[in-house]
């Protein structure tokens, strides 16, 4: 049984999604100076629409416990998921959802939501 058959459709899907924004940095990286901040201006105004239609279809529960966060209401609950998530930080600096679970993005974004 060769590697890639171990591989889930997740983790292929993100090794997809992590080449391309690689090839996206190394194209940036090459540009000079002046065109990397007109590119950053752009990509920032697509990527705050594209963010706020995705938001736009979540449900009630998401709103609340967003409005919850932002008022200091979940402040005890969020000391317990900032230990839930240092123990679930994995050494290349990614994290899994639960014990044995996948190191994906859903992860990644909430640990950056309750830091």
């Amino acid at each position: 049984m060769d590697s890639s058959s171990s591989v889930t459709v997740t983790q292929r899907e993100q090794m997809m999604v992590e080449q391309r924004v690689f090839q996206i940095y190394r194209l940036f990286a090459d540009m000079p100076p002046t065109s990397q901040s007109f590119m950053l201006e752009l990509q920032r105004d697509s990527h705050i629409e594209y963010l706020a239609n995705g938001l736009r279809g979540l449900g009630s529960s998401f709103c609340v416990l967003d409005a919850m966060t932002q008022t200091g209401g979940m402040v005890v609950v969020r000391d317990g998921v900032y230990s839930f998530l240092r123990q679930m930080k994995q050494p290349n600096g990614g994290f899994r959802m639960h014990d044995g679970g996948e190191v994906d993005v859903r992860a990644c974004y909430t640990a950056i939501s309750v830091s």
